[in-house]
């Protein structure tokens, strides 16, 4: 089952080991990548007192710390990522909220204009400009005039 593989010509100078070229592989994380530099994460700390940014930076430290202990379980991994995710969720539904707040009712102001503009372009009309409006205002200014005109005959 040993064979080695044959060597053709053009296989001489090519090395056994495929190396894969599709994607290069990112260098392992240190420290430096972990700091939060994004605008996204900054606001979001921004709503932390400090004490409370080195309460989670200490937690995110722990979670990390648990693969070097000697006796922990499963179990101790799930208490550190429930307690991170009840700390995470309040904050993310702040963000959420404020966001919200912000955008108000611009989706709904924008869907009623779409629906006008829908209600607009069903109309058939042969120009831009609507003559039904003209050509009733006309119709009733003239038989305005005719009644004037009947009175006075």
């Amino acid at each position: 089952m040993d064979s080695k593989p044959t060597l053709t010509p053009s296989a001489e100078h090519e090395s056994p080991v495929r190396v894969h070229t599709c994607a290069p592989r990112p260098p392992p994380l240190t420290m430096d990548d972990l700091i939060m530099s994004s605008s996204v994460f900054d606001e979001a700390f921004s709503r932390f007192k400090d004490p409370e940014v080195d309460v989670f930076y200490c937690d995110l430290m722990r979670l990390s710390e648990l693969r070097n202990k000697f006796l922990v379980f499963p179990s101790d991994v799930d208490a550190e990522i429930y307690a991170l995710k009840a700390k995470l969720s309040d904050l993310l539904e702040v963000i959420g909220a404020e966001i919200k707040e912000e955008i108000g009712q611009r989706g709904m102001e924008a869907a009623r204009l779409m629906m006008e503009a829908v209600e607009r372009a069903s109309q058939r009309r042969l120009t831009l400009y609507s003559h039904a409006e003209v050509e009733s205002t006309r119709s009733e200014a003239e038989a305005a005039r005719r009644v004037v005109d009947d009175m006075l005959l």
